[in-house]
């Protein structure tokens, strides 16, 4: 039985070879623009890395304790040698290897430290360091905000207990939980707002007596009395703490 196409063999055939070079063609086309459409979003972030010699650097590495699909940074290493403008040889714990610059971070310690020598009547000096520690200020990988510990140490002199009382900074205070719905960057950036402005938060309310506050009422005016706001029970232990506490500081007095 023979099949009538229409047209010769060699005129199938011809017509075969258009659409294969057409196909092709149009796979060229959309290949190349992919593949700029990713080069353009690739290089938004991509930063020429540079390394000197003697320079230490953190090294990506296959996890051998987890899947070989996973990496993670070990170092630090130190540049022996610049074999090419993206290579160095690498010194890890005697092992010198030759690995591409994609694979190495620089390795950045910044140790940020708060001495408080104060002297006081009877007592010894006292000394307050705190320290962080930071192996990468990611350039690299966008800006990490540093909280700036460097606040005011206020010693006060309690008389009555004979101690030295030392400012804490809020974010020291502040229960991290609590901040479980931010991101990471956010609480950094909060906890960072919160220590550079310090003195404006504190553990005792404040007063302020710089002016004075007046309602104006008619002379016909008599107030109402009204009965108190009702408080939970579980919360009243914790509001009459709150009120001897603003009677104890003066802010209020009974009436």
């Amino acid at each position: 039985m023979v099949v009538n196409l229409g047209k010769s063999v060699s005129e199938y055939l011809e017509d075969l070879r258009k659409n294969l070079e057409m196909a092709q063609q149009y796979a060229t086309t959309h290949a190349e623009k992919a593949q700029q459409r990713y080069v353009s979003r690739y290089n938004l972030r991509a930063r020429e890395k540079s390394f000197g010699v003697g320079q230490k650097v953190l090294i990506l590495m296959p996890d051998s304790t987890s899947s070989k699909l996973f990496s993670r940074w070990i170092g630090p290493g130190i540049i022996k040698d610049k074999k090419s403008s993206h290579t160095y040889l690498v010194d890890i714990n005697g092992s010198v290897k030759h690995i591409h610059a994609d694979k190495l971070r620089k390795y950045r310690i910044a140790v940020d430290e708060i001495v408080c020598d104060t002297v006081s009547a009877g007592h010894a000096q006292t000394r307050i360091n705190h320290c962080a520690v930071i192996f990468d200020e990611g350039h690299d990988f966008g800006e990490i905000d540093v909280i700036d510990t460097r606040g005011k140490c206020e010693t006060n002199d309690d008389t009555d207990s004979g101690k030295i009382q030392v400012e804490t900074l809020p974010s020291q205070k502040i229960d991290i939980n609590s901040l479980s719905h931010l991101t990471e960057e956010q609480q950094t950036k909060l906890l960072a707002v919160l220590d550079k402005y310090s003195c404006c938060f504190s553990d005792k309310p404040g007063l302020c007596k710089v002016i004075e506050h007046e309602i104006n009422v008619s002379q016909d005016f008599k107030p109402k009395r009204l009965r108190s706001y009702r408080v939970p029970e579980n919360l009243k232990p914790m509001v009459e703490e709150q009120i001897q506490e603003l009677l104890h500081l003066g802010i209020i007095r009974p009436s």
